[in-house]
């Protein structure tokens, strides 16, 4: 049987094509089940969170692994297919490291908005505790201004001189 040089011209091409663009389709080794890219990051992104957090508490080994499988369940990924995809995209460690790139930029984003978050909460609980108590001190409105609070020879004293007309008459009999 005679193959000519055209058909072997193009299973070369597609041999090498193969080969060039491995990640893209034609890798014998990529998992079925590959996660996807940003769906990848965005975990890379919560367990990265949850080691810190570790870090710095100190939690348990424990606590630290139902927190991962918490992240895991929240998107419905395996540990066996979290690690076959990270396993998958540590390959090719160029790409891998833009993709940790991108995730510092997000974590610092995070934090930057979680410290505004924090300095405002600061300043409004510094604010209530530096505004007076308004049921130990009554509004404004309610003082009177020592100008206008009569002197005490002004006032009549009403217990020695009773208004006649409100005193009943012991002499009347109903």
């Amino acid at each position: 049987m005679f193959v000519s040089r055209s058909v072997i011209a193009i299973l070369l091409v597609g041999a090498l094509a193969c080969t060039a663009l491995l990640p893209a389709g034609c890798d014998r080794d990529r998992p079925i089940d590959l996660i996807d890219e940003e769906t990848y990051m965005d975990i890379l992104l919560e367990l990265h969170i949850l080691a810190a957090i570790r870090e710095i508490d100190g939690e348990d080994e424990t606590r630290y692994k139902a927190g991962q499988d918490a992240v895991l369940a929240h998107y419905n990924i395996s540990r066996d297919q979290f690690q076959r995809s990270n396993d998958y995209y540590h390959r090719n460690m160029q790409e891998q490291q833009l993709r940790y790139s991108t995730i510092r930029l997000r974590l610092d984003e995070l934090s930057s908005e979680l410290s505004e978050r924090y300095f405002k909460l600061r300043e409004a609980q510094e604010a209530e505790t530096e505004a007076p108590d308004e049921t130990e001190h009554p509004n404004e409105s309610e003082v009177l201004d020592e100008s206008e609070v009569p002197d005490e020879s002004e006032v009549p004293d009403e217990t020695e001189h009773p208004n006649e007309s409100e005193v009943p008459d012991e002499t009347e009999q109903p």
